[in-house]
């Protein structure tokens, strides 16, 4: 979001925009998930919102917490087809003015089965006709409808101009549907469009992606913002628990998190949702953060018994049948998953489910993190990997992100303090390398003028530190190579939405990821047990 800000601010400067977004913009950050989406809330102000569709992610945690949500925005919070006791609500559209000219915006959500029970769902086609229709009344003649919703729409709702919904770049009945550019604020893509403002009809358009990489510099005043809320709870998300020595996907962490709750529970099969897994891990330390960025929800533990032909229904093909057996189709087996999972197993299933346990003080983060702990723990020379990652990203940090002296010189200077450490610890001389690295903290908080790359660097130092700090071994710690080249970058990551579909008009969107089962399974003994 910070990079996305500064982005915005340069097409600001050169027509007027239109900036909005297709929802699920509230889980996925850790600070963010814990105060209830309100800095996000404050972040979309700060940017300049003018209006946001609500989607399921939104209702995460709770229509109370979604009021407060609206209450805080400085934009319009969307929904046609959505009802709940009370005030405040989403409202069905905004017009918004831009260039002199009155544009309708209609926001719509699809429904979904964990819904909270008191949030009622009209028709997604009659309530977008329904707004379609008093825009028209009021002389609005170019109409956008904003939403997670299906292109099928476009046919059914006379009257849209635009869709904003993610999907691919197409034209139905001279309705124009935009298509999803990424993820994760990665991404911002720009539609220009000629609209003939005596009826509405777009007389032309061009559209195109940009990627906002590391050569846009954030805005600092969005960071500012990130990290007055990160500041609270900095101790708590970024302190390591492990250490990856390689990068671990989306698909790699589904099988880890599954085999963490089997382990726990002592379950016949682990199994984990992969719609519920949002981030990857890249190597180096695992922190809190990275755990909480991967698995937002704030699930629990839980078991169910099943059937065995359900089991395999669950899995499907994600099994192998080896000489110790296979499902017997009417045994009961254990599952364990997060409570999510097992309630839709429980409605997917019924009446065909017994015994469900419920450990609802035992979330999946912290079994994962123990499992981390235990499977992946950090040893000294891993101490040296992330101090050689550390160097390798002063050489890559932009020139214009440092302040003092040339930025060769800067970042010279940085790094002989770091080099400094490493050499200390190879001669097993911790209190010196703590030395070392206290002294590049300051030169990096001195030098460097970018809020972001400042944050990454003290976390993974500090966790350097604490390690020492616990260990202060004398043993000397080998150097499992040379470290002449730096070759490794990394990068930092603060406070970001998973998903951010954006639109400007001239703006955009972000995609939203297809959820998936993965499975992990394991059993004790004879799976063909009565």
């Amino acid at each position: 979001m910070t990079v996305l800000s500064t982005k915005v601010q340069e097409l600001r400067a050169l027509r007027p925009v239109l900036l909005l977004d297709c929802g699920d913009a509230m889980t996925g950050a850790p600070v963010n998930d814990h105060n209830n989406g309100i800095p996000m809330i404050e972040v979309m102000n700060a940017i300049g919102y003018d209006a946001m569709a609500l989607d399921n992610h939104e209702f995460d945690p709770g229509v109370s917490a979604l009021k407060d949500m609206i209450s805080t925005a400085n934009f319009e919070i969307l929904s046609a087809n959505v009802d709940w006791p009370g005030d405040p609500k989403p409202l069905p559209y905004s017009i918004e003015t831009i260039a002199g000219y009155d544009i309708g915006i209609i926001g719509l959500t699809p429904s979904f089965w964990y819904s909270p029970p008191e949030v009622v769902f009209d028709n997604l086609v009659t309530a977008a006709n329904n707004a379609v229709s008093e825009l028209q009344g009021l002389g609005i003649e170019f109409i956008i409808l904003l939403g997670c919703v299906s292109s099928s729409l476009a046919s059914s709702v006379p009257g849209l101009d635009l869709i904003v919904k993610g999907g691919s770049l197409e034209t139905i009945d001279n309705t124009l549907v935009l298509p999803s550019v990424g993820a994760d604020a990665s991404h911002i893509g720009v539609l220009d469009l000629t609209v003939e403002t005596t009826d509405g009809t777009i007389d032309s358009y061009s559209f195109s992606s940009h990627s906002l990489g590391s050569s846009i510099r954030p805005d600092e005043t969005i960071v500012s913002i990130i990290d007055e809320w990160n500041e609270p709870f900095a101790a708590e998300f970024d302190t390591s628990v492990g250490y990856f020595d390689e990068d671990h996907s989306i698909n790699e962490l589904g099988t880890l998190l599954a085999e963490s709750i089997y382990q726990f529970t002592g379950a016949d099969v682990g199994t984990y949702n992969f719609g519920g897994i949002r981030a990857s891990i890249d190597r180096g330390f695992v922190t809190y953060r990275d755990i909480y960025k991967m698995e937002p929800f704030f699930n629990f533990v839980a078991t169910l018994e099943l059937k065995g032909n359900d089991v395999e229904t669950i899995i499907g093909s994600n099994y192998v049948v080896t000489a110790i057996g296979s499902f017997d189709p009417s045994t009961w087996y254990t599952v364990a998953s997060s409570n999510f999972s097992i309630t839709d197993f429980e409605r997917i299933y019924s009446p065909d489910t017994r015994n469900r346990q419920d450990f609802i003080t035992i979330s999946v983060v912290n079994v994962f993190a123990e499992h981390i702990a235990n499977e992946f723990p950090i040893t000294p020379p891993d101490l040296l990997d992330v101090i050689d990652d550390c160097r390798s990203s002063v050489i890559a940090i932009p020139d214009s992100y440092l302040d003092g002296g040339t930025p060769s010189t800067l970042k010279a200077l940085i790094n002989d303090a770091l080099l400094f450490a490493r050499n200390s610890l190879v001669t097993g001389n911790e209190t010196e390398a703590i030395a070392h690295l206290l002294t590049a903290i300051e030169r990096i908080e001195t030098h460097i003028v970018v809020s972001c790359p400042v944050r990454w660097f003290k976390i993974n130092i500090h966790n350097i530190i604490s390690f020492l700090e616990l260990s202060m071994t004398t043993t000397t710690i080998s150097s499992p190579k040379d470290y002449t080249t730096p070759t490794t970058s990394g990068e930092g990551s603060i406070f970001e939405s998973p998903w951010t579909p954006v639109l400007l008009i001239e703006l955009i969107i972000l995609s939203v990821s297809v959820g998936y089962v993965v499975i992990l399974r394991r059993f004790r003994g004879n799976l063909n047990r009565g």
